[in-house]
């Protein structure tokens, strides 16, 4: 099992002020921001905005989990028409928006350098598993999000280190079975589920070979993130955490994260226009 303590393996400190502990990861020369613990009251509420309908890219945090509705590729359509069957997934609750098409992860923070193009230097808006390109770190794409927050704001700003380790090289492709297998399989823990926990534990901060040969589509990587981090961090894997990532579409993903009132919250809507985007990604890998 990872602790806590091997994490520094992957990255270099750097001095504290009174609110932030800044860390380096060693695979990039941007910096990831992990709050001290927080007050009691300060941990258990998520901020709040004038009209949570209407946030900013500057309203979000590491390890926001931002779901968008249904874009125009040929993948969101085949989901979005597979979450609106409930007989292909009887075992499934269906209690999650069918709309919701695609997951990714936010991963900068607010101090850290804002990255002006693809690979470029900085920090990355974004991890996500972009269908046909595999997992990226990347700026977010132009949609419509619902964005879920963790009440412990260090375990978004480590699982977001995760997800920003395995998306820097893009090597993990992207897993069209995978993105089938979440529309009809369930993700209710089975007789596999610990032995692939036990490994999400031991890749956490690696460009795995695990997720290399397997692939990894969007709804994993958002809930695997948290999943593989938990044990660093002494969290128990409950609530939406007791679930087989490699079976929870985006729908069920929003289902998962509004049944577990005890680790995450809605905090609003995200829309991103044309304009809002940052940089256009193509995806290309580097040569």
């Amino acid at each position: 099992m990872l602790n806590i303590s091997d994490i520094s393996s992957f990255f270099c400190c750097l001095p504290k002020n009174d609110d932030y502990s800044e860390i380096s990861s060693v695979h990039q020369p941007s910096s990831i921001i992990i709050e001290k613990e927080p007050l009691a009251q300060e941990k258990m509420n998520c901020p709040t905005y004038p009209n949570s309908d209407d946030l900013q890219k500057s309203d979000l945090g590491p390890g926001d989990v931002l779901l968008a509705r249904k874009g125009g590729s040929l993948t969101s359509h085949i989901i979005q028409t597979g979450q609106c069957i409930p007989f292909l997934n009887p075992m499934e609750d269906r209690f999650g928006d069918t709309d919701l098409t695609h997951v990714a992860m936010w991963i900068k923070h607010e101090k850290s350098e804002l990255q002006l193009m693809p690979q470029g230097p900085g920090d990355a808006e974004i991890t996500e598993a972009r269908d046909g390109i595999g997992v990226m770190n990347t700026a977010l794409r132009e949609g419509t999000y619902k964005v879920f927050r963790a009440f412990d704001r260090k375990q978004g700003t480590v699982a977001a280190a995760a997800a920003k380790i395995w998306g820097e090289s893009r090597s993990i492709p992207y897993s069209f079975l995978g993105a089938g297998r979440s529309v009809f399989g369930s993700s209710r823990p089975g007789n596999t589920w610990r032995a692939h926990m036990e490994r999400l534990d031991q890749d956490a901060f690696m460009r795995s070979a695990y997720w290399d040969e397997n692939g990894a589509y969007c709804s994993q990587i958002g809930l695997s993130a948290y999943q593989a981090t938990a044990p660093a961090l002494e969290k128990p894997l409950s609530g939406a955490l007791n679930s087989d990532s490699r079976y929870v579409s985006p729908c069920q993903l929003d289902h998962l994260l509004k049944q577990d009132p005890e680790q995450f919250r809605e905090i609003g809507t995200l829309r991103i226009r044309p304009e809002d985007v940052t940089y256009r990604d193509k995806g290309e890998l580097p040569e």
